[in-house]
């Protein structure tokens, strides 16, 4: 566990490793992105929101160095690595009326699609057409703002692409999560989940999908003909962000008091912590 020096002169919003996890973007509440390379230096700068930047996404390699931002100006902006350590803005969006609270690309069997969420309460779908055309597709999830957003995995050779279901989740300041389903039509069919008391900051998609809420709760949602919620973890405080590990089968867990808990769940289907990373990058095991 290393701490990075990310040069950024205000809070730090977001971070996010590339699909290698060679490179690190961060975005910061002083308008910029930065791009930390695996020797902790800083290559590159990205400037061009006006206002915070408050998340960050890499796309799939397969459509080479594409890295998205979304800020408080409302603004998304897709940046493209033009030649070494050299970026420039590919792509800007400009269709929420309120700041860019999350935004996350889609697995790559779907082509270079991002999913946007704002404080306006609305989710884009923006996708890339031929001749270099992004289509938008805008819609209205929660009222009181979006706070997260994720897309289902797709899981090669088990499902092909016709039968897997294009699905993502969304959650919001009204307390809900909703899971989105294209169906047949090309339309958008919404299940609405209601058991959080709070906010819903966290949301992550491995072999389930996990939510958290400014309630401490951490519930899974797993589908066996209908979607069930099963809570699995309490932090009593507030839960600002979900990640799943695919290689540990684990869910990390950041909470309010800058101290990430990282479960797992046993043999006896009990979620427990296994250890928690400290503010200052100390790691405390759990046994």
């Amino acid at each position: 566990m290393a701490v990075v020096d990310t040069k950024h002169e205000g809070p730090i919003t977001d971070s996010k490793y590339d699909y290698y996890g060679r490179r690190l973007a961060t975005s910061s509440a002083d308008g910029h992105v930065k791009i930390i390379e695996s020797d902790a230096s800083v290559s590159s700068t990205l400037s061009f929101h006006q206002g915070s930047v408050q998340c960050v996404s890499w796309s799939h390699p397969k459509y080479g160095p594409l890295l998205a931002s979304g800020g408080s100006d409302h603004r998304v902006v897709i940046w493209k690595e033009t030649s070494a350590n050299k970026w420039t803005v590919a792509y800007e969006y400009i269709g929420h009326t309120g700041p860019i609270t999350c935004l996350t690309w889609a697995p790559y069997q779907y082509g270079l699609q991002l999913l946007i969420g704002s404080i306006d309460g609305c989710v884009t779908l923006l996708k890339l057409q031929e001749h270099e055309n992004w289509q938008s597709k805008t819609f209205y999830a929660h009222c009181n703002g979006v706070l997260a957003c994720n897309w289902a995995p797709v899981y090669e050779g088990l499902l092909d692409l016709v039968s897997q279901v294009l699905r993502f989740a969304t959650s919001g300041a009204d307390y809900t999560v909703k899971i989105w389903e294209e169906n047949s039509d090309g339309d958008l069919d919404c299940e609405i989940f209601n058991k959080h008391k709070s906010w819903v900051r966290g949301l992550a998609w491995g072999r389930e999908l996990f939510s958290a809420s400014d309630d401490g709760v951490v519930f899974m949602w797993r589908f066996e003909g209908s979607w069930e919620g099963l809570e699995i973890f309490n932090a009593k405080q507030i839960v600002w962000a979900l990640d799943w590990n695919e290689m540990g089968q684990q869910v990390a867990v950041c909470c309010g008091d800058n101290v990430t808990r990282v479960i797992k769940e046993g043999q006896d289907g009990i979620w427990r912590i296994l250890y928690e990373v400290m503010d200052n990058g100390q790691v405390v095991e759990h046994s």
